[in-house]
């Protein structure tokens, strides 16, 4: 009953924000890349004519006929992957620079003693933003091993581990999928995967937003292997090692923690104190064994000191009181206030009183209007602001950059499919929810929801961009999936007295 009534208003109320969410991104993009909304109208059309074949010919696809479709299209996607990561390198820019040198400095010394001596400007960098200790630690530990076997440390190393972490994530997405939902939705989920643009442009850029996305989507399978589980052992090593792979994720993006909270909100929903007491405290434990190890490795590399710390750090309440700025993205005149108020105790007092006044300007419609142009700013970009961040070719341009880059000739070209393609993706998310509200479901997609709903709510608060929803949109394409094969079960025509007629004849 307490299922029935979580299920019936949480899906009510973010079918409603999804749909606003989905028809201001129409709006934006037809205003400023109309093309873009063609597509989209384009490809779901396309959808329809060609899914209903794919379903009558595919809808019973056998689990060797379905690996022998994984492999083949996996195959396809890594070698597109590789053509255009290594021939679109761009040199890192931003904090992709300051963490890149500082786990090259690393590397190449086998200490954190001269971190900086290439950065003059970004000394402490990493006692001011701790939540990058994460990912500096994974690629100086990569970039050691790298150096200490070959004498250097080749662009294309990091580039290739980006790779190979987005494929990951890929196969985990299609893992969950039959899983959870069997082989035809796995064999959707994985046709939408090797379609998804970001997941080839993305390759190039070796940030957390692609190098925690394999943790996040591991760690919500092994969940569901162990919810699934019937044996108790089983269950426990499961949970164990889904919160063991949350953690890590989490240390790469502070944003993973949804995925966390995400699964115990589901279990709870699913009811069963057993089994929540159980699968929640088997999960933290795994989870506080990385957040203790990590903090202990941390302090012994020695990255920073406790004085530094103390003078340096940021508090959380930076970035939300960056997310109540404009359209939530980073803004240095905020980092600038927050830098110069004074130790941690003192910035995040600062950030309070000024996240206080920023509340009280906007006022009740103010800051919904506020919260609408964020939410718009962070789901309707569908090039995830990729041609941010790679406008700067390690090797000089080509034609590829001309379809990737702002100002190459062919951009209009690639931004149109991304929008048409996002679009898409949003319009089958409310397709997905819209099932959940004319029917209760209590399988896996409501713990989709669950975490989309959660990656919503979260950068509704917090600094937000497009890219940093990134590692989560293996998720969001099981959603599409759903979407579909929805709409493709309401296209099925009923049997009619013939058919069962005939059905009977050859069962005798």
């Amino acid at each position: 009953m307490i299922s029935r009534i979580f299920d019936k208003i949480f899906h009510d109320v973010f079918f409603g924000i999804f749909v606003i969410i989905t028809f201001i991104a129409i709006c934006a993009i037809f205003g400023t890349n109309f093309f873009g909304v063609i597509l989209a109208a384009v490809f779901l059309a396309i959808s329809y004519a060609i899914f209903p074949k794919i379903h009558k010919k595919y809808s019973n696809i056998s689990d060797k006929n379905l690996s022998i479709a994984f492999l083949i299209m996996l195959a396809i996607m890594l070698i597109v992957q590789f053509l255009l990561a290594l021939n679109m390198i761009s040199k890192p820019i931003t904090d992709w620079h300051v963490i890149n040198e500082v786990s090259k400095s690393y590397a190449i010394n086998g200490n954190m003693e001269h971190i900086y001596d290439n950065l003059p400007y970004n000394r402490d960098y990493l006692a001011r933003y701790t939540n990058n200790n994460g990912i500096t630690v994974l690629f100086s530990f990569y970039y050691r091993i790298i150096y200490l076997i070959s004498g250097t440390i080749p662009i294309e190393a990091p580039v290739i581990l980006n790779t190979l972490f987005i494929s990951a994530s890929v196969v985990f997405c299609y893992l969950i999928a039959k899983k959870a939902f069997g082989n035809f939705y796995a064999l959707i989920t994985m046709l939408l995967c090797i379609l998804f643009l970001p997941y080839y442009t993305y390759c190039t850029y070796f940030y957390t937003d692609s190098i925690s996305m394999p943790f996040v989507i591991l760690s919500i399978y092994l969940f569901i292997c162990g919810y699934d589980s019937k044996k108790i052992l089983n269950k426990i090593i499961l949970f164990f090692f889904s919160g063991i792979f949350c953690a890590i994720g989490f240390e790469l993006k502070g944003s993973v923690i949804i995925a966390l909270i995400a699964v115990i909100v589901y279990m709870i929903y699913k009811g069963g104190i057993k089994k929540i007491l159980l699968g929640s405290g088997t999960i933290i434990a795994g989870f506080l064994v990385i957040a203790i190890a990590f903090n202990g490795l941390v302090s012994s590399l020695q990255i920073t000191d406790e004085e530094t710390l103390y003078r340096e750090q940021y508090p959380l309440t930076h970035w939300v009181m960056m997310g109540l700025k404009d359209d939530g993205n980073f803004d240095q005149a905020d980092s600038t206030f927050t830098y110069r108020a004074g130790n941690y105790d003192e910035k995040k007092a600062a950030n309070i009183q000024e996240i206080g006044n920023r509340i009280s300007n906007y006022g009740v419609f103010g800051l919904i209007n506020h919260f609408i142009i964020k939410a718009n700013f962070t789901w309707s970009d569908g090039t995830y602001w990729i041609s941010h961040h790679i406008y700067n070719p390690y090797n000089g341009r080509n034609f590829l950059h001309e379809f990737f880059l702002m100002d190459g000739n062919w951009f209009p070209i690639f931004k149109s499919i991304s929008s048409g393609m996002q679009l898409c993706m949003l319009i089958m998310i409310c397709v997905s929810l819209f099932s959940c509200v004319k029917k209760p479901r209590f399988d896996y997609i409501t713990l989709m929801h669950i975490i989309t709903f959660g990656v919503y709510l979260f950068f509704l608060i917090w600094e937000t961009r497009s890219r940093y929803i990134f590692n989560f949109t293996p998720i969001f394409i099981i959603i599409w999936a759903d979407g579909i094969i929805n709409i493709l079960n309401k296209l099925k025509k009923p049997p009619t007295l013939r058919d069962k007629l005939t059905k009977q004849v050859e069962v005798v």
